[in-house]
């Protein structure tokens, strides 16, 4: 999408950003070289797509998955910022990427042949009822070849269509994932009565082999493989903006493990990296990796 953060003065700054596509920046700042990170969706053939398009290739992600559409454009989003924290208008009806699972046949291909596919509750929430079928089914198709499945809630109630349609909607997520990636602020949307281990229960019970859950500069909770473990959280010096602070912990934790580091690991990496993106302002920015000479 086409981002308009705000500056703080009145001024906003026009940037290429969205969960999933900030997530496949970070990871291809922390995954090795030799690992080739790609990124599906669906954009229109219009100059503000074309931003777009341009600002993946540019970041070295490989673009042979984007389809282009010749009716549709890109999505735009606006972030007005409060003490750090973020408040998101939308204008995303015309957006391409709504129809990305129309095509069954390029949808199977998309995932066909991949060590890791990462998605969120956003991608489920623009996608029609019956399109997020298909593409949860073809997650559980790539996974069953075996493929490692990631998800991020990142639930936004503006997206869908009524509580039970949110709760529906990520819970068929996490049905066919192998790493979940949630917040106690998701949790809390999702279901406001529960506490962080009824979350941890559910996203293993739904079939998941390890499940984070955040809670901004709070202790992280993670259950790998029924072994549960908390973790503590360095806070950040001076938090400006919160924007992909969950999307870059993403990317880290899953470059993390997939490369065999433990979750106490992965998930200091995660923190380490998102403790610097929330004190600058904007999506994506350069980001000191963590250091991987550790002992596993």
């Amino acid at each position: 999408m086409i981002e308009m953060a705000d500056l703080s003065d009145g001024r906003y700054a026009r940037g290429v950003a969205g969960d999933t596509f900030n997530a496949a920046w970070y990871a291809r700042h922390l995954f090795p070289a030799d690992w080739s990170i790609a990124y599906g969706t669906r954009l229109g053939m219009d100059p503000a797509s074309q931003t777009v398009f341009d600002c993946i290739a540019k970041a070295g992600i490989d673009t042979h998955w984007i389809s282009r559409d010749p009716v549709r454009s890109v999505g735009l989003y606006m972030i007005t910022l409060s003490q750090g924290e973020r408040e998101f208008t939308y204008w995303r009806a015309q957006s391409a990427a709504r129809q990305l699972a129309q095509d069954l046949t390029l949808l199977r291909a998309m995932m066909a042949d991949h060590d890791v596919l990462y998605f969120s509750g956003i991608t489920l929430a623009i996608l029609p009822p019956a399109d997020r079928e298909r593409f949860c089914d073809c997650l559980a198709q790539a996974r069953r070849a075996g493929a490692c499945i990631a998800y991020n809630t990142n639930v936004r109630p503006r997206l869908w269509r009524g509580q039970d349609d949110m709760r529906n909607g990520i819970m068929m997520g996490a049905r066919v994932a192998d790493i979940v990636v949630s917040s106690t602020d998701d949790e809390g949307m999702l279901f406001p009565d529960q506490q962080t281990s009824d979350a941890l229960d559910r996203y293993r019970s739904a079939g998941a082999d390890t499940v984070v859950i955040t809670n901004g500069p709070d202790p992280i909770w993670c259950d790998h493989l029924g072994q549960r473990s908390r973790h503590d959280v360095v806070p950040a010096k001076d938090v400006i903006d919160t924007t992909a602070a969950g999307d870059s912990f993403a990317a880290a934790l899953l470059a993390g493990l997939v490369q065999g580091r433990d979750p106490e690991q992965a998930i200091g990496d995660a923190s380490f990296v998102a403790g610097q993106v929330v004190q600058a302002h904007g999506a994506l920015i350069s980001v000191e990796p963590p250091d991987h000479n550790r002992k596993l």
